[in-house]
């Protein structure tokens, strides 16, 4: 089975109601004061932070660039439009292959190239429980969109940073994630290698969809899921049940070639020599999909994607 590999890229953009200072706050997990005196407070996810914030800068950066607070106030004052940008996103997860006292390298290696270009990082590590029990840990990047001048930032924002982040719809910069996440692991003899190909071409389902974390504060406050947790749940429901289907049919058609193998007398059915207890498997596999139709491909075979979000009218948390 390929390594799991995610990278999510974003803009944090005042036109769709957010601000550099409100994500440095969920980053960290704590409490900002942007530059308009507007409160940010994640207190409540604390237990979620699992190591200091990190800020990795240029090296002739200013000392005010160590402190996310006076960083993403500054940032956000250099920019004067109403609808304007104000930082970018990088989030990668982190194989688990790689131990906790690790964690902290792995995140300086990874963002060093943007560093390099003249980005100011801010790195955040979270560490939640995933739904198999194993651990879910996501590094967290907010970087500045403008080279910094003199005491400040510069008076344009870098154009070029631009085009390497949309070339190939971002393609380029999940490859350079990807490239320095296993060059990471290959150095500290872990197995793990990161392919960022999209899902189609690795071979992989359709990736599921990310809701909007109210869906599970709405759920967790009222004890029942909205429309697009269940859809979600049932989703991974039948990927399961395939997965079931899948390997019980690999066992059966091991289990023939070891009989034929033992019984050379074994009628074959078909051209190709297919035994009778394969074609059988096929049929109960087959009947199953029929039955529950738990294949993640559809009558075309091609993959069926996750289940489309679709907001809803509960309160937003």
């Amino acid at each position: 089975m390929a390594d799991f590999f995610r990278v999510q890229l974003g803009i944090v953009a005042r036109s769709a109601g957010h601000s550099a200072a409100k994500r440095s706050a969920y980053q960290s997990c704590g409490r900002i004061v942007d530059h308009l005196g507007q409160v940010f407070d994640f207190g409540r996810k604390a237990q979620e932070h699992a190591l200091p914030t990190l800020v990795l800068a240029p090296d002739d950066a200013p000392t005010w660039c160590a402190d996310p607070d006076e960083l993403w106030r500054r940032a956000a004052a250099a920019e004067k439009r109403v609808d304007a940008q104000e930082a970018r996103i990088v989030d990668f997860s982190l194989p688990r292959q790689v131990p906790r006292h690790l964690w902290e390298a792995a995140a300086r290696f990874v963002y060093e190239p943007f560093r390099e270009r003249g980005m100011v990082v801010q790195v955040d590590i979270h560490d939640t429980p995933a739904s198999d029990g194993g651990r879910n840990v996501n590094i967290h990047g907010l970087a500045t969109l403008r080279r910094l001048s003199g005491d400040g930032f510069a008076r344009k924002k870098e154009r070029a940073w631009n085009e390497e982040f949309r070339e190939r719809d971002g393609r380029a910069v999940r490859e350079l994630v990807a490239e320095r996440l296993t060059d990471f692991c290959r150095r500290h003899d872990l197995t793990y290698a990161a392919d960022a190909r999209p899902n189609r071409d690795r071979g992989l389902s359709a990736p599921e969809p990310t809701l909007p974390r109210w869906n599970w504060s709405f759920a967790r406050r009222t004890g029942t899921p909205t429309a697009a947790v269940a859809g979600l749940h049932q989703h991974r429901r039948r990927r399961l049940a395939w997965a079931d289907a899948v390997r019980e049919l690999a066992q059966a058609v091991s289990a023939s070639k070891a009989l034929l193998l033992a019984e050379p007398t074994f009628a074959p059915a078909g051209g190709d020599g297919t035994s009778l207890a394969i074609l059988a498997s096929i049929r109960v596999a087959a009947r199953r999909t029929i039955d529950d139709p738990s294949s993640p491909d559809d009558a075309n075979g091609q993959p069926v994607p996750a289940p489309a979000y679709r907001p809803h009218r509960h309160r937003r948390e």
